[in-house]
């Protein structure tokens, strides 16, 4: 059973806070979701392919998010990853 994602945080509240009785062990999924959430978010800098697509580092996607060799997606459009180029320092 896949878990919705306002359940992984509730169930990652309670794991946090002061009435919780379980260990980690019993949010293992909830840990795993979060982790790769948060992994998304870190900036990785993408490989343009010609002028106008560029391929995402993370899931290898080829996309359209460019504009005169500019990336203007922030984030791949097929896996969620945050992008950036070299010279960005968001």
């Amino acid at each position: 059973m896949e878990l919705e994602l306002d359940e992984v945080i509730e169930n990652l509240e309670y794991l946090v806070s002061d009435s919780c009785t379980d260990t980690q062990f019993d949010y293992i999924e909830e840990i795993e979701i979060a982790t790769k959430s948060l992994k998304k978010q870190i900036l990785q800098k993408v490989q343009e392919k010609h002028i106008d697509e560029y391929i995402c580092p993370a899931c290898g996607e080829e996309n359209s998010g460019c504009d005169e060799g500019k990336i203007t997606d922030r984030y791949c459009p097929k896996c969620g990853q945050r992008l950036g180029v070299k010279n960005e320092t968001d």
